[in-house]
């Protein structure tokens, strides 16, 4: 398997320092998701391009919806490969550099009920959100990239 480029080292993403009054309310586009293990292996769960939507209300609600490139392959079974889908909404709170992310429905049934806290880095239309550390995943850091849509 070839090795996966990290978005955090791509021309797409420059990672800066938080700005305390960067505004993420509105909808964002979510240009990639990937995984690494706690070898630096990095995986990309929904493959590449990935298409969907991130979406903070003023009233302090989330919710994101994204789905990978849909393959033209069959598999003789339909759990083969990396998840091709991810959703998950709730409640959030804005923190200086930290978003926490309260989940009551997921597709990720692990995470529903749970919070999840991300780092926050942004620049200009793009913002990362890093979530560290996830004990219930064998792929603990994750970043999810978006841009304003």
């Amino acid at each position: 398997m070839p090795k996966a480029k990290s978005l955090a080292n791509s021309q797409q993403l420059k990672l800066l320092m938080p700005n305390p009054n960067f505004e993420i309310v509105g909808v964002w586009e979510v240009i990639g998701v990937e995984q690494r293990d706690s070898g630096g292996v990095i995986r990309l769960p929904l493959g590449s391009p990935v298409g969907g939507h991130l979406i903070y209300t003023r009233s302090g609600h989330f919710s994101i919806s994204a789905r990978g490139a849909v393959s033209t392959k069959t598999s003789a079974s339909s759990n083969a490969g990396p998840q091709k889908q991810l959703f998950f909404a709730g409640t959030f709170q804005r923190l200086t550099n930290k978003i926490l992310h309260n989940i009551d429905v997921s597709s990720n049934a692990q995470w529903t009920g749970t919070t999840r806290e991300f780092l926050l880095d942004s620049e200009a239309d793009t913002i990362a959100l890093h979530l560290l550390d996830d004990p219930l995943d064998r792929y603990p850091a994750k970043l999810i990239a978006v841009r304003k849509a």
